[in-house]
């Protein structure tokens, strides 16, 4: 991985960067979604959400990199021109916050990117608690589901993206746990959720409402519930939620074949969010 091309991409004000060609074939990591991610038609003809895009590259990046990412010491880092080696450690100092800045920002983006590939281990769940700067997740329910198992925290999660939750056999119960622990996600400004299909009820719809409520930083919610188990009790807590968002300006829900939701729901939805 690249410690040089991060100088020079710091000196550009850019994100850090991790890059890898093993056997020949070229594989990138953004810590957030990189402008070629927005446009991508989905095999449905859709555009994909620069996220999801973003979740698909670092399913590709190769394990093994991002387990040593989750060990970063840019301090040892050595180049072949002693000039070049003095301008990274000047550059990392000056430019990247020091050595401990520089290292924490690159085991994060291991973090983040294992948790795309459903690889959440005790080492990568550490290096997110211990984060000191806000972070985006993009991964799947199993991956939430094994990093709470692990004690995933996320004072400092700004972004969470979950996808194919039908996967999760007790959705409920990991809604549940989710709207508890991102009560505390105080710097949290979008979330996208794929629940389609799974059995996520009423009391996870309200715990997920919960954690919306208050949430100054909030500024995006997009929820796929398709074929839900979302009744008017979930619908009614979720909006209350959402409506007490101060600086909530967009809002998607695919409520499609939510048979379970009646007028006194349909009511709540124009109330909470009108």
């Amino acid at each position: 991985w690249c410690g040089f091309e991060n100088v020079i991409i710091a000196r550009e004000r850019k994100e850090f960067v991790m890059a890898t060609a093993q056997e020949g074939t070229g594989h990138t990591l953004t810590s957030t979604p990189a402008p070629a991610d927005g446009g991508r038609r989905s095999i449905f003809g859709g555009h994909m959400a620069p996220e999801e895009v973003c979740l698909i590259r670092s399913s590709e990046f190769p394990r093994d990199g991002l387990m040593a990412a989750l060990d970063t010491h840019l301090e040892l880092a050595r180049a072949s021109n002693k000039d070049d080696e003095q301008m990274i450690i000047d550059t990392v100092r000056t430019e990247l916050g020091g050595f401990d800045r520089a290292n924490s920002k690159l085991r994060v983006l291991g973090a983040t990117a294992l948790f795309a590939t459903e690889t959440v281990t005790a080492e990568s769940v550490q290096v997110l608690n211990r984060s000191t700067e806000p972070f985006e997740l993009n991964g799947t329910w199993e991956s939430a589901a094994a990093g709470l198992k692990l004690g995933l925290e996320f004072q400092n999660c700004d972004g969470l993206l979950l996808v194919s939750g039908q996967q999760v056999p007790d959705a409920e119960s990991l809604a549940r746990d989710l709207g508890r622990e991102l009560l505390s996600a105080q710097h949290l400004r979008k979330v996208h959720f794929a629940l389609g299909r799974s059995n996520v009820q009423d009391a996870g719809f309200q715990a997920l409402g919960a954690a919306f409520s208050n949430k100054s930083a909030l500024t995006s919610v997009t929820l796929d519930c398709r074929f839900c188990e979302l009744g008017d009790a979930g619908m009614a807590g979720l909006v209350q939620g959402l409506g007490q968002a101060p600086n909530l300006a967009s809002v998607h829900l695919n409520l499609r074949f939510c048979e379970k939701i009646g007028d006194a729901g349909m009511t709540s939805l124009g109330q909470g969010l009108g």
